[in-house]
């Protein structure tokens, strides 16, 4: 296959879905095993192009994959640092003959109810959650506890469709908060937890 920016059929890439600014740092990973970085995103001008960028839904997976076959050859990898796309990197990998995580076990990563329990039982972020089927479950959750409340879906990402409710929050803004959750969760799961004050940290990892 020739490729349209090296001109050569050699080219060995490195696959981003998402062209998130924190991404950029691929570039230096691609330039010392001598690749390039096509990077997925659905933006039309994300912060990091890479070499070449493909305007796509990176949760879209067949699509991912059908666009990733268009250009690559020879792949070293496929990244990402969304939780959205974890299985859409984890395919492509599998694609071109690289080993992948297993998809249930994905599945329970992008899944936050999941993962409270599993810190839970390790000891870990002893925090009250709760699923909320309904905006009533949401407002029990939210008045027996003793500060903000952060509604949020149960397994999306990039913070889609997160609010903070303050202590005083009535019920309309319960109703409001529960109505973008369950809007941007795939199957419409809606998860309360207790806010913590804090410093908060985000963590990029590629591994």
């Amino acid at each position: 296959m020739l490729d349209p920016v090296s001109g050569t059929s050699d080219t060995r890439w490195i696959v981003a879905l998402g062209g998130h600014k924190l991404n950029a740092g691929l570039e230096q990973v691609a330039r010392r095993r001598a690749a390039r970085v096509l990077v997925i995103d659905w933006n039309d001008a994300p912060a990091f192009r890479g070499d070449r960028h493909l305007k796509l839904d990176i949760k879209q997976g067949d699509e991912a994959i059908a666009a990733v076959r268009s250009v690559v050859d020879r792949l070293v990898f496929a990244y990402t640092s969304s939780d959205a796309a974890t299985e859409t990197a984890a395919r492509i990998n599998a694609e071109y003959g690289l080993r992948r995580p297993a998809a249930n076990a994905l599945a329970v990563a992008r899944h936050k109810p999941a993962m409270n329990r599993a810190w839970g039982r390790q000891g870990l972020l002893q925090k009250r959650f709760r699923v909320c089927d309904d905006v009533d479950d949401l407002v029990d959750f939210h008045r027996a506890g003793a500060g903000r409340s952060i509604i949020k879906p149960a397994a999306a990402a990039s913070s889609r469709g997160v609010t903070v409710v303050e202590r005083s929050g009535g019920f309309q803004g319960l109703v409001a908060a529960f109505t973008r959750a369950s809007a941007c969760d795939p199957a419409g799961e809606v998860l309360a937890e207790e806010f913590l004050v804090g410093t908060e940290f985000s963590v990029e990892m590629l591994g």
